[in-house]
């Protein structure tokens, strides 16, 4: 049929340009080093041209001090070490020039690259789309590939969303944490000292982030729970005692220890929150990893499929 003689040329087109763009690779790096080899050899050429200059400079009676042997007999040594010299570098110039031409001849070859993978994947598609109105087998692996990628990437996108929010959590429990820090770390615990020494300001702000803070967490859950359909999620332990906490900081106030206890405990709870908060963005990595090779996996599988099918 004359979509699959298409397809066998594009794949053909598409092997060639592969091919070409892995010699332009190898070819680059060739260059590189051809490039420090032409350094050298004209350190080697500017060495041997300064030997004979040098040579001509002698005396007979300085030759007889320095060497043994005849000055022409030893300038024809040095200007034939030059000689060759000279053709080694001219040669590996010629060599250069090759490989940079050559460079240029694949540069222009592998621009078309794009033009040809997109062509490409659109008669794949069309491919696809004549297995999927068929019967027979194929087709109801192509739709079954096509729905666990359909959604391995919806569960991609759900991630996604649920890091957004855990990024937002996380930036507000730091905040949490170094004005429960800063007020914890006031060493008189008298009521009247430590507020005029800011406690009391610095525990009310940490109230305010945590009202702000705490839609955000249950926005947070149903995300998860709507990828983790199965699994326990437990990043809401303790949530109610931090919010018992934050709503008697100073309502009962009775005695400088009870105001002591009621922050550290808060500083605790909040960072316990931030622990499980890092595990828990730690796992939504792993299965955004897992859903991108499922997918990478499953195109593979059905481009395999498409390519059996062409006669």
């Amino acid at each position: 049929m004359q979509l699959d003689k298409k397809i066998k040329s594009i794949i053909n087109k598409r092997t060639s340009l592969h091919l070409a763009k892995l010699h332009l690779v190898h070819l680059q790096k060739r260059l590189v080093e051809g490039y420090k080899e032409k350094q050298r050899l004209e350190k080697v050429l500017e060495k041997e041209y300064e030997d004979v200059l040098k040579l001509e400079r002698l005396s007979i009676g300085q030759l007889f001090q320095r060497i043994l042997g005849d000055k022409e007999e030893q300038m024809e040594i040095e200007r034939q070490e030059y000689l060759q010299a000279v053709l080694v570098h001219k040669e590996w110039l010629k060599e250069l020039k090759l490989m940079q031409y050559e460079k240029k001849l694949l540069t222009d070859q592998v621009k078309a690259l794009p033009e040809v993978e997109q062509e490409y994947n659109y008669l794949l598609e069309l491919r696809e789309q004549e297995i999927v109105t068929q019967s027979g087998k194929n087709k109801t692996l192509m739709r079954s590939y096509n729905k666990q990628i359909d959604g391995a990437i919806e569960l991609k996108r759900e991630i996604h969303e649920a890091k957004i929010v855990g990024v937002k959590i996380k930036k507000k429990l730091e905040k949490m944490v170094v004005l429960l820090e800063n007020a914890s770390d006031i060493d008189d615990w008298h009521s009247g000292i430590f507020i005029r020494k800011g406690g009391k300001a610095l525990v009310q702000k940490a109230q305010i982030v945590f009202f702000k803070l705490k839609p955000l967490l249950f926005d947070f859950r149903t995300e998860l729970e709507d990828i983790y359909k199965h699994r326990k999620i437990r990043l809401h332990d303790g949530v109610d005692k931090m919010e018992e906490m934050a709503n008697m900081y100073y309502d009962n106030l009775i005695s400088d220890w009870i105001v002591h206890r009621h922050i550290q405990n808060a500083l605790t709870n909040v960072k316990l929150l931030q622990d499980r908060l890092v595990r828990t963005m730690q796992s939504l990595q792993v299965e955004e990893k897992r859903a991108n090779k499922s997918i990478i996996y499953l195109n593979s599988r059905k481009k395999a499929l498409i390519l059996d099918e062409i006669k």
